[in-house]
């Protein structure tokens, strides 16, 4: 028999899932692809954009080379170079590098050999040699691409010392453009904050222009800027790079886009609207609530207050229901039921099954409790652990049934040495045990551990696998604070046993079959 709650319930949820997964699914697979590719296509229009402006810079240098190249007096300077230098006190002049942004200039004859070159530095602002700016021999790398005295022209992007810069290049001849090409004439031209700002401003995005390399780790995983596609989808920022003529990237550019909305996969308007779509549903269920709800919910409210505080207790007030009720009933003797079991198995759970003795829960617990205690009272505090020595030899040669008697011997003695109630033993590993003592001098409390020892070497258990005695030994380390105050409130159990470890481990160092006892102080503060 269910109740009317359940199937009001699945109704209400079912209703609520169909909502929900209509309106997200519209939303992820419909609305949402939709403003990215928007907006991707708007970026990719910005790259093209940026593309397209620096397409143009060169195309803008291209024509500045070809009306000197197309020049009877440049044509005549490149066939007898010796007989013409009025030409280059003319035209290689400093304000000629200033007005079209160049940082060298260079002629060659046919076969692609240089004529004659000139650099300028900007940041000295002063003509210099254009070996120092144009750092390899250019010759050979266009001789490589064209037939000498072909008709060429070319642009690009070339790694110069001044860093990136644009080049073009233009096939030397006479102004009537008849003579067969005698040279060519190489402008390059510096990239500048003016240009960067021109280029900002035709596609509106943030740009930085840096020289890079192919060993540069920045540069992997980073595509050309001549790359079609956006290869990483939508982005606020990107990078590009630019590649020299022969497709090494020399300059990386980070972009920032045009900040338009940036889409959201669910966004306040749409989480109104899905809450508005709920709120029917909502509405229902309050009604119904009010009438038959309510009982079930006030106590499912109280049993999970019960469960989360670990005391279950029974549920008196009758409910209206039949359902709610026989419920209430079923409760109540499942709580009768869970107590009875509950004073069961707390006795076991903090029981080591073996030995008898407290167990590693049973002894976090107490242990916590008195070292508490002890700071509370100034009370002194011993924290000891004991194992057995060479214990997995002692199983290996004589059996694990053996092994059992003798852990179950041992905290026979442990038992026995723990004779007030305020002391606790407890078996915390295979072969580890633990001892509190509170309440003891220091020379009784070191006294007894000793005693301790020696009782369980007295238990003349035989261990022919042990390399320090024909009996089974222990090996004990000890923590002993005399008068624990407030100071000493910081310092909690786990700590107070990696300590002890250190003891414990002292004492196996030493030779086994002894205790470590230290008496433990706070460093001095610095």
């Amino acid at each position: 028999m269910y109740s009317i709650r359940r199937y009001f319930l699945y109704a209400l949820l079912l209703y609520s899932l169909i909502i929900v997964a209509v309106f997200v699914g519209y939303r992820v697979f419909v609305e949402y692809p939709s403003d990215i590719a928007t907006i991707e296509e708007h970026q990719k229009r910005e790259l093209e954009s940026l593309a397209k402006g620096l397409q143009l810079n060169q195309e803008n240098l291209q024509a500045i080379v070809t009306d000197w190249a197309h020049w009877t007096d440049s044509h005549e300077f490149v066939l007898a170079p010796s007989e013409h230098q009025q030409y280059v006190d003319d035209n290689i002049l400093s304000s000629t590098f200033e007005t079209f942004d160049l940082i060298a200039i260079v002629y060659f004859d046919r076969n692609f050999d240089r004529v004659f070159s000139q650099g300028y530095s900007f940041e000295e602002e002063e003509m210099v040699d254009a070996k120092t700016i144009l750092e390899f021999p250019l010759g050979n790398a266009f001789r490589n691409r064209i037939a000498p005295g072909e008709r060429w022209e070319g642009t690009g992007w070339m790694s110069t010392s001044e860093g990136p810069a644009a080049f073009a290049v233009q096939y030397i001849t006479d102004s009537n453009e008849e003579a067969p090409p005698s040279g060519y004439l190489m402008f390059v031209q510096a990239i500048t904050q003016s240009q960067i700002e021109n280029l900002q401003a035709i596609t509106r995005l943030q740009l930085s222009f840096k020289p890079t390399s192919l060993e540069d780790s920045e540069t992997f995983g980073v595509v050309s800027l001549s790359t079609p596609q956006l290869v990483e989808g939508f982005q606020l920022e990107r990078k590009r790079l630019l590649d020299d003529f022969t497709g090494t990237p020399i300059m990386l550019l980070s972009i920032t886009h045009d900040p338009l909305t940036i889409p959201v996969l669910m966004g306040w308007s749409e989480v109104l609207i899905l809450l508005l779509l709920l709120a029917v549903p909502a509405v229902l269920m309050l009604a119904v609530d009010r009438s038959l709800i309510r009982p079930l919910w006030r106590n499912t409210t109280q049993i999970s207050s019960m469960v989360k505080k670990g005391n279950l207790e029974e549920l008196p007030q009758q409910l209206p229901v039949l359902e709610l009720e026989q419920m209430r009933k079923a409760f109540n003797k499942s709580v009768q039921l869970v107590n009875e079991q509950q004073k069961t198995l707390e006795a076991l759970s903090m029981t080591d099954g073996l030995t008898g003795i407290a167990n590693r829960r049973a002894f976090d617990q107490k242990a916590q409790q008195s070292w508490h205690s002890c700071l509370r009272q100034k009370d002194s505090f011993l924290l000891a652990t004991l194992d057995l020595d060479y214990f997995k030899s002692f199983n290996d040669s004589l059996g694990h049934p053996a092994g059992d008697d003798a852990l179950k011997a041992v905290a026979q003695v442990l038992a026995g040495f723990c004779r007030r109630s305020s002391e606790l033993c407890a078996r915390i590993g295979g072969e580890e045990f633990a001892l509190v003592i509170t309440g003891e001098e220091t020379a009784d409390a070191e006294q007894r551990l000793h005693n301790l020892r020696q009782e369980i070497s007295a238990l003349s258990i035989t261990h022919p696998a042990s390399p320090v005695a024909e009996v089974l030994t222990c090996s004990i380390g000890a923590l002993f604070i005399s008068s624990p105050n407030e100071d000493y409130r910081a310092l909690t159990l786990s700590e107070l046993l990696s300590l002890v470890d250190k003891e414990l481990y002292r004492a196996k160092q030493q030779g086994r079959n002894r205790l470590s006892f230290q008496c433990y102080r706070l460093p001095e503060p610095e």
